[in-house]
């Protein structure tokens, strides 16, 4: 075994003992749910909503990181996840990395922050990202 093979084993056996020691939820198994149910024509508002302009303003300005942050609520069943799987969507299609959570009360394992930090720590494992900074976009669905 090379040396570079032996690199990659390594990392991908970290990121499986760091998987299975935070037992994050499967967020890209809800996201792609979601995103498969979602009806043509639906969440096309969004796009021209000026608090969703604003916060997808490309600015890479550490003064507005701040606003990097977009939460998206409302009442059970209102399309929430959806949304924001749309979102999520339309950013990974453009090149964005991004981290996404939806808090569930059905799902014992979405209901704090700590399964989401969880899993964002998990999604950011997962991601095969050279070891440059990070310029995430995160979205939350409470």
């Amino acid at each position: 075994m090379t040396m570079l093979e032996k690199t990659r084993a390594d990392r991908q056996d970290l990121k499986f003992r760091c998987d299975t020691w935070l037992k994050p939820s499967n967020m890209k198994m809800i996201y792609h749910s979601q995103f498969q149910e979602k009806l043509h024509g639906t969440c096309d508002w969004v796009w021209s909503h000026p608090t969703f302009l604003a916060w997808n303003n490309t600015s890479t300005d550490p003064l507005t990181a701040g606003r990097r942050l977009l939460c998206i609520y409302g009442t059970h069943g209102c399309g929430k996840t959806v949304l924001a799987s749309s979102i999520m969507e339309s950013l990974k299609s453009n090149g964005h990395r991004v981290l996404f959570f939806a808090f569930s009360d059905a799902d014992i394992s979405r209901r704090s922050l700590d399964d989401m930090a969880r899993s964002f720590l998990s999604q950011i494992l997962q991601e095969s990202i050279p070891d440059e900074s990070f310029n995430f976009r995160l979205m939350g669905c409470l």
